[in-house]
């Protein structure tokens, strides 16, 4: 066995902790009289470092895997091991080779690590991103819009979920065991439609918007005061409320803008733009006066653009075309860092932002990205005390602002369709997201933070390449094995291939007894043809104690068959024994350098 870090349990030194380096932690009891003797207590990380801290806990410091707080048992657990890992601290060294890869192929790259060592060895996938941890779930398919209701306008808390369906609305309302439970009828809501929109309004109210009518609806008297019923034929399309405004949008690009006066829904001005609406927003923008706006945004069809109306004229003060072949979506005017924007999404994933100057109706400074392939529905909410907007799409983004620039963070959830803040307590801020199969109530980290997500490998990475071709990730691994009769600990070789989704491993290379593996490229030997197949290249060494240095490698190409009958096998075409050791490797216009001890030699 080799030892490796041995800590004092007791005092009187009667029990010692033995970890060694494949990570196995040993108790030994040295008794008065009699032999001492062992007790195996299970796996742990490799340690560089033991400390036993009383009543059973252990700190183990680790140089090659994520440190750890253990508890010892005295009975075994479902691993039949004598600990419990408590808490692991992440350690991400030492790093022997990284990548930096597009995996969901969205523009957003994330790092791939060879990280640890000995059997602590690991990839991990490291990104920026936005955390999301899940509070509750709950199936029910088929949602098209969720929104969050107080109690009563002032109110710092949320109490109510109206959840839209198509030909339904249901709600569901926090009782005072604070559970969501569902409720048949809610102050005159109409159930029996689904919901376009539905807000809280000052004085007490709450708007209702559905495809027949815009409902004002009084919570304290809890019964509708006012109604408005599109014209005969025509329905409500999309819709939109602030405290004080609602405008919403029917057929034939028919626009309507009503104000809130007491207890009554006001009709001010229509108008009929030239193309169809897609979508409308009302947000305020004036800090000073955060109930209502002087402008609405309004995304068209027909014409993939956006335009800005003033209110209450609804006279268009700006007219923006988007490139783009999927329709406006979303739009949303929002304020950063006193910085007002216009933010308008498309049905393909592309997003617009300009800066936005409300008195002349001036937009700027354009920017666009891409956020996914699907649509994105945009929702503004507060973190912290800092406005956010939230993307909700095949791959949900949080837009943020920082020094006066916006920038963007991942979510560790795909394929949001709508989103909503929700406060169920004055104390505390959560997101409600849906997807295909239901929805999710979750907490929200910090906005900028590293994720780590670690693909444990039992042995140590030692190169990584992402190959694009074949749509998977090589590595080069060593594992390090005790020999069965000296316990000396030598070394395996290996040439793996994963998915680059799943992480699954596909296929694997085992290298000659005392091969060492050292770099890894991808080469396309054939630039002329664009479907020309690529080749992994390892270049490795063999090493004996006898000798000084290494006398003979090997350069060996590998081919990932794409076939469906032998889909992701590795294939070895051709391998060439050089005389030295290959430590580096690189492609060049279709050929091949290699590094081997001092020189550089040309292959092709």
């Amino acid at each position: 066995m080799n030892l490796l870090i041995i800590a004092a349990v007791d005092d009187d030194g009667s029990r010692y902790l033995i970890g060694d380096v494949f990570g196995q932690l040993i108790l030994i009891v040295l008794p008065d009289t009699g032999d001492l003797y062992t007790h195996f207590l299970g796996k742990i990380s490799v340690p560089s470092s033991l400390l036993y801290l009383d009543h059973s806990y252990v700190f183990v410091g680790s140089h090659f895997g994520d440190s750890q707080l253990i508890r010892l048992r005295q009975d075994k657990n479902e691993q039949g091991f004598l600990l419990d890992i408590l808490e692991k601290f992440i350690n991400l060294s030492p790093i022997q080779d990284f990548c930096v890869v597009n995996l969901e192929r969205q523009g957003q790259g994330q790092v791939i690590t060879c990280s640890g060592g000995s059997r602590d060895g690991s990839l991990r996938i490291i990104r920026n991103g936005v955390g999301i941890t899940v509070q509750a779930t709950l199936d029910m398919s088929g949602i098209n819009g969720i929104w969050s209701l107080r109690p009563r306008f002032d109110a710092d808390y949320d109490d109510m979920l109206v959840i839209s369906f198509i030909g339904a609305t249901r709600i569901l309302k926090l009782s005072q065991g604070e559970e969501l439970e569902e409720i048949d009828q809610y102050c005159g809501f109409d159930m029996t439609r689904s919901t376009i929109s539905t807000a809280n309004i000052i004085g007490n109210l709450l708007a209702q918007v559905t495809e027949t009518s815009v409902r004002l609806i009084d919570l304290n008297n809890q019964r509708v005061t006012s109604e408005w019923n599109p014209p005969a034929l025509s329905k409500i399309t999309v819709a939109d409320i602030n405290p004080t405004q609602v405008v919403v949008a029917l057929g034939g690009g028919n626009l309507v803008y009503f104000e809130i006066k007491g207890l009554d829904l006001v009709e001010i001005k229509s108008t009929t733009l030239e193309y169809e609406i897609s979508c409308v927003n009302i947000s305020p923008l004036d800090i000073n006066k955060p109930i209502n706006s002087t402008v609405v945004a309004v995304g068209l069809w027909t014409i993939i653009g956006v335009q800005i109306l003033r209110l209450p004229t609804l006279e268009i003060i700006a007219n923006q075309p988007l490139e783009g072949t999927a329709i406006t979506r979303s739009v949303l005017l929002t304020t950063f860092e006193y910085n007002h924007y216009l933010i308008a999404a498309l049905g393909d994933g592309q997003l617009f932002h300009f800066i936005f100057t409300p008195e002349t109706g001036r937009l700027s400074e354009k920017k666009q990205l891409s956020l996914g392939t699907q649509p994105i529905m945009l929702t503004s909410f507060t973190s912290n005390g800092m406005n956010h907007v939230f993307a909700a799409s095949d791959r949900p983004t949080v837009i943020y602002s920082s020094n006066k620039k916006l920038l963007y963070s991942n979510v560790n959830t795909k394929d949001v369709t709508y989103m909503c803040p929700f406060r169920p307590t004055p104390m505390a801020t959560s997101l409600v997201i849906t997807h295909e199969e239901g929805l999710t109530i979750g907490s929200i980290d910090e906005i900028q933070k590293l994720h780590i997500r670690t693909i444990p490998l039992n042995e140590m990475p030692r190169r990584i390449f992402h190959q694009e071709y074949s749509n998977t990730i090589g590595i080069l691994t060593t594992r390090p094995v005790p020999d069965p009769e000296t316990g000396i600990q030598e070394h395996l070789s290996f040439f793996k291939i994963l998915d680059d989704q799943s992480f699954e491993f596909y296929d694997w290379s085992e290298m000659l007894p005392h091969e060492w593996v050292h770099c890894l490229t991808s080469v396309k030997f054939d630039q002329e043809k664009e479907a020309a197949p690529e080749y992994y290249i390892v270049g490795t060494s063999f090493v004996f104690p006898n000798e000084p240095e290494s006398e003979r490698g090997r350069i060996l190409v590998f081919h990932v068959d794409k076939e469906a009958e032998h889909a992701h096998k590795l294939r070895l075409v051709h391998q060439k024994e050089v005389r030295g050791a290959v430590f580096t490797c690189a492609p060049f216009n279709g050929k091949l350098l290699a590094g081997i001890n001092s020189k550089v030699y040309y292959y092709f």
